[in-house]
């Protein structure tokens, strides 16, 4: 009867275990330029998940070539997020762009109210969203912005100039 019950209880424990680990967040950190998608793109080895950090290195170029999500994002100064056409990224946190970030037709969704969205002195933040409504516009909504005098961001549509200007959403020092 105990042989049977510890039996058990070490089986309901591997499961547990077996069972959590994708929930553990990491920070995955970029090896090399490449597809977000591609598991050897990162350190640890693995695609990110909704809970990781993500960072991408000086020199790396990183194609968001699917829809994903992060906790938090990090484009490093000379690092490259650059979107495809219609792919989303959706994010729980934090993002920052000291490199380069051009959407290009994609969408980035901040669904953490004043989530810090930043842009720092070298970083380069191209918005052209292919959801160009209010709701498309939760990375400003949502977020907290810290632009740097010297960051760029170059708007090339926002949904509604003449009723919602874009000085009205952003919150940070602009």
């Amino acid at each position: 009867m105990r042989t049977s019950l510890l039996k058990i209880y070490t089986y309901l424990l591997l499961l547990f275990f077996l069972g959590s680990s994708e929930a553990i967040a990491v920070t995955k950190t970029s090896l090399a330029s490449g597809n977000w998608n591609a598991a050897y793109t990162w350190s640890p080895s693995g695609v990110p998940l909704v809970a990781d950090d993500v960072v991408i290195q000086p020199q790396h170029q990183i194609s968001m070539n699917v829809d994903a999500s992060a906790k938090s994002v990090l484009v490093s100064t000379n690092g490259q997020l650059l979107f495809l056409t219609g792919k989303k990224l959706t994010i729980n946190g934090t993002l920052s762009v000291n490199g380069l970030l051009n959407m290009n037709e994609g969408n980035i969704q901040q669904q953490m109210q004043n989530a810090t969205f930043s842009i720092g002195a070298n970083g380069t933040f191209i918005w052209n969203p292919s959801d160009n409504t209010l709701n498309g516009a939760s990375l400003f909504l949502n977020s907290a912005e810290n632009f740097s005098t010297t960051s760029s961001l170059v708007i090339k549509k926002w949904y509604s100039y003449s009723t919602v200007p874009l000085g009205s959403v952003v919150t940070g020092n602009f």
